[in-house]
């Protein structure tokens, strides 16, 4: 037995040597040489399999084994591609590419095969009836080798009954059965390989015949049917291709040796003369022209058969493209059409741009006086209304301009250094009142772990967020909406910053989600027809996540609500966690920020010239704290009088006046050396994408659009003034003075100055350091369960929060503690908490001790607290929490304040007071309606 498969072994490497010599001397196409591949891994694959039946130790096995894999692990895949090849199959690019890549992988994995179990789990070499046998466990490689083959069995299979069935040629439908008689042949002896139905596969690979007899039918195939000559490799070409083509083709001689009956009705003389459709195809092919022919336009080409190197002949196709060449004509057309409404689309855009701009310009500047000036609460308050209300007139523009700028290509992304805090706070704010007016409830979810800076657009990833959830408030008449932000690291210097926006609304049907990022179009319009808006805010947002290398991400039920989700990549510029942020927004709530000027500058001089009076009063009126001396012009040509005169800084000039426009004014000023050495920037409503670039190549320094911005026109000023007129270290006296304030407290444990610059203000503080005083039991005794429990993720948690607490409040030193025991929780490091959690604790516990000078009170000044008072107060407090009114709630805890009240009525204050800081109104009502 042992001698019959050496002999066999031999006689199968010869006729594989055979075959592979016949491919070699018929080569002429691509099929042939991946069946000579094929050949040459079945030549290499026997021969290794030929060294190890006579193996005498492990080692030589060894050897022979990854010298049979050598060939082996090809063969599967280049006969794979010949089957593809041969009925027409594209395989494409990408799945080559992993094919050859695991195949490439496969060889260090083999060579090093005794040491590694990804092939073979244990290796066990015997010898049986003179048979070398490796005993053998099946690594997962094994496995996924065998279903590399498999699957590369049932595609090719697959290739072959669908062109059998495709194909209507008789002789060529004979070729198709005998590949298939041949893959059938091959797949046989591979599955009682792999299934040991013979006994003989235990000490004898029996697939090494299967793979020769299937190429020795491939072999039939080639020299008795005709499968890779020439004339067949055109016909396919042509035949299936092709087949809506003229085609004709030549062998190597000139000769034409086929050509379709559409050719044959194109060219009538091709029989007799197809020298001259020829030298017709040539000519229009060096001319790079169609060929006109009845009206009909062609378009030919020419293609060589068979390989470069090795051509059997020429076919030239000839195609009819009068469609194609129709469609450009009218393409031709309708950009001239679109090109002519783009135009008039972009004036009407700026148009409406200034008109409804300037005035916006001017209700914000003279409400920023009046803001900025009164010290009437009221005026103020009807102030801050009209801002807001301008400011979501302003957005409703600049969605149209942002959509013009998108759909144009012109949008920019900005990346910059920001404070993430800080832009959730803001956004926390600009929309906390909605959700007020609506009573619904507004759930924030922060995760406090949050690099604090972070680089990218914040203006734009503001404007997304912001974009959520106001549509969320739109949408949802009662419940809640939840805002959360999350974030995953993707390395040291990179995080995935997560936002999700959930509300509880009117949800979309599956139709309709589509229409979501439709411009200009609103979901179920008859039913939400009151609702405001342009209908462009979530296309918007979609595109500019796209910018930004992100996508909207949408869920949502019909009539339960939904969840609009995104996930943006951002470089960390600071790893400091934003800690408890959202405690300093709450104290931060009410108070309104007081106006500073950047800067001085008394020796500079400022030019505007504008012809709107109101215009030139909010730029004298924003500036007049700056000291900059101001001359205003209401024409370009009484600004040109001024300019002859005297000699200025900076120079803003309004686009759209009349008589002369900004831009006229701006070339007269240049041709007759007015401004040599001033910065001449367009102060304008114009703000439509590409304006800037415009304007910039008219001659001007900068640009500026309406309504100003009046940060932005400080800091313009601060770049556009000569650096030796400004006078940027202007001091605050207020606030100088409140840093030098005695102690609040007079802890020295607490760094009061340090508190009171991270809270923002004095009040703020005292807010701030009430709650950590009125949280500090709870939060102790917490800690302590955590601990006694050894719930050490808690544990982690708790002391997290008490180090961000202690910082905000200036408690270095117990922050630091609390540090040191988060990462030992973090570190399970049970011994380092056993040994410093009494000492964490005793320091909380005891500066929240010296904390109770903030409980003591001078009860001879506060008012007695009568029963009907107290019920009256509790009552109205659960009528305040229905309507969820944070700033009435808070109002009226802070006039309990005046009163002597009992222990048990303090306790229940606190309780509000604590629940108020979490938006916990159910849990305010239900407190109450315990003791009412």
């Amino acid at each position: 037995m042992y001698h019959a498969v050496l002999l066999i072994e031999v006689v199968n490497i010869l006729v594989l040597a055979i075959i592979t010599m016949l491919l070699f001397v018929k080569f002429n196409s691509r099929m042939h040489l991946y069946l000579i591949l094929s050949c040459m891994a079945l030549i290499v694959n026997n021969v290794g399999y030929q060294l190890e039946i006579q193996a005498q130790s492990l080692d030589t096995y060894l050897v022979a084994l990854k010298f049979s894999y050598t060939g082996r692990i090809w063969i599967g895949y280049t006969l794979f591609i010949f089957i593809a090849e041969l009925c027409r199959v594209r395989v494409p690019v990408a799945v080559r590419i992993v094919a050859v890549i695991f195949n490439i992988i496969m060889y260090p994995i083999i060579f090093t095969v005794e040491n590694n179990t990804l092939y073979y789990s244990y290796i066990h070499f015997e010898t049986k009836d003179n048979f070398p046998i490796i005993d053998h466990g099946r690594g997962p490689f094994y496995y996924v080798y065998i279903l590399s083959i498999v699957v590369y069995i049932i595609a090719a299979t697959y290739f072959i009954i669908k062109a059998h069935r495709r194909e209507k040629n008789i002789a060529r439908k004979k070729q198709i059965r005998v590949v298939a008689f041949a893959i059938l042949v091959i797949m046989a002896f591979y599955i009682i390989e792999v299934t040991h139905a013979l006994e003989i596969t235990r000490i004898f690979d029996i697939t090494t015949i299967g793979y020769t007899l299937g190429s020795i039918v491939f072999l039939i195939a080639i020299l008795k049917y005709n499968l890779l000559d020439s004339a067949t490799v055109a016909r396919q070409f042509a035949l299936d291709e092709l087949a809506s083509c003229s085609f004709i083709a030549f062998d190597e001689n000139g000769a034409v040796t086929y050509y379709n009956k559409p050719t044959k009705k194109l060219f009538p003389m091709i029989e007799k003369d197809p020298d001259t459709v020829v030298d017709i195809l040539e000519e229009h092919l060096e001319l790079e022209e169609p060929i006109e022919i009845d009206k009909r336009m062609y378009v030919a080409r020419r293609e060589n058969l068979g390989e470069e190197n090795n051509s059997v002949g020429t076919i030239y196709l000839v195609n009819d493209e009068t469609d194609y060449y129709q469609y450009l004509e009218d393409m031709r057309v309708q950009k001239e059409i679109a090109d002519e409404a783009n135009k008039a689309k972009s004036n009407f855009l700026a148009n409406m741009s200034h008109e409804i701009r300037s005035p916006i310009n001017a209700i914000l500047g003279m409400d920023e006086m009046i803001i900025r000036e009164s010290s009437e609460d009221d005026i103020v308050g009807y102030a801050s209304d009209i801002k807001t209300s301008s400011q979501t007139l302003l957005s409703i523009v600049n969605d149209i301009l942002d959509f013009s700028k998108v759909e144009e290509g012109k949008m920019e992304i900005i990346p910059t250094e920001y404070e993430v805090g800080d832009m959730i706070s803001n956004l926390i704010s600009m929309v906390s009142e909605r959700f007020v007016n609506k009573g619904l409830r507004f759930k924030v979810i922060v995760d406090e772990r949050i690099p604090r800076v972070l680089y990218g657009d914040e203006i734009r990833i503001k404007q997304c967020i912001l974009n959520l959830l106001t549509n969320a408030v739109k949408y949802t008449k009662e419940g809640e909406v939840e805002f959360r932000v999350v974030y995953d690291d993707i390395s040291d210097d990179e995080i995935a910053l997560k936002v999700m926006v959930r509300d509880t609304g009117i949800g979309m049907k599956e139709e309709d989600m589509d229409k979501l990022l439709s411009p200009f179009t609103r979901i179920e319009e008859r039913r939400n027809r009151n609702i405001e808006g342009t209908g462009l805010g979530m296309t918007i947002t979609a595109k500019l996540l796209q910018l930004m290398g992100s996508r909207l991400e949408v869920d949502s039920v019909y009539g339960k609500g939904s969840t609009f989700s995104f996930m943006i990549n951002q470089r960390v510029v600071s790893s400091e966690p934003i800690g408890d942020f959202y405690a300093k927004s709450l104290a931060d709530k009410n108070s309104v920020p007081k106006y500073q000027e950047s800067f001085h500058a008394p020796d500079g001089r400022i030019l505007v010239i504008d012809d709107t009076e109101i215009n030139l009063a909010v730029i004298t009126n924003l500036l007049k704290k700056t000291k900059l001396t101001i001359d205003t012009a209401p024409s370009a040509k009484q600004g040109i009088e001024l300019l002859e005169k005297n000699h200025y800084d900076v120079v803003l000039i309004d686009h759209m006046m009349p008589e002369m426009d900004g831009i006229q004014a701006l070339h007269y000023m240049r041709d007759n050396d007015l401004v040599p050495n001033s910065k001449c920037v367009v102060l304008t409503a114009n703000a439509v994408s590409g304006v800037r670039e415009m304007y910039m190549s008219e001659g001007f320094d900068d640009y500026l659009s309406k309504p100003v911005n009046p940060e932005v026109l400080e800091q313009r000023l601060v770049e556009w003034l000569p650096k030796d007129k400004i006078i940027v270290d202007i001091e605050d006296e207020e606030a100088q003075d409140e840093a030098k304030r005695d102690k609040i407290l007079g802890i020295s444990e607490i760094d009061e100055e340090k508190g009171i610059a991270y809270c923002g203000s004095k009040d703020a503080y005292l807010s701030v350091i009430n709650i950590f005083h009125e949280t500090a039991e709870d939060k102790a005794n917490e800690i302590r369960k955590n601990y006694e429990e050894n719930d050490w993720e808690n544990f982690t948690i708790n002391v997290h929060a008490l180090k961000s607490s202690a910082r905000v409040i200036g408690a270095k030193e117990l922050s630091e503690k609390a540090k040191k025991m988060e990462e030992a929780g973090k570190r399970h490091d049970i011994d380092e908490i056993n040994r410093d959690i009494d000492s964490l604790l005793e320091d909380y516990r005891s500066l929240n001790d010296k904390l109770k000078v903030l409980d003591k009170k001078d009860d001879d000044s506060l008012m007695e607290f009568t029963e009907s008072m107290k019920k009256d107060a509790f009552n109205t407090m659960i009528e305040i929490a229905n309507s969820m009114d944070y700033g009435m709630m808070e109002t009226l805890l802070d006039d309990l304040k005046s009163y002597r009240l009992s222990d048990e009525d303090d306790k229940i204050i606190k309780n509000i007071r604590k629940m108020l800081l979490e938006l916990d109104w159910d849990g305010i009502s239900e407190e109450l309606n315990n003791v009412r």
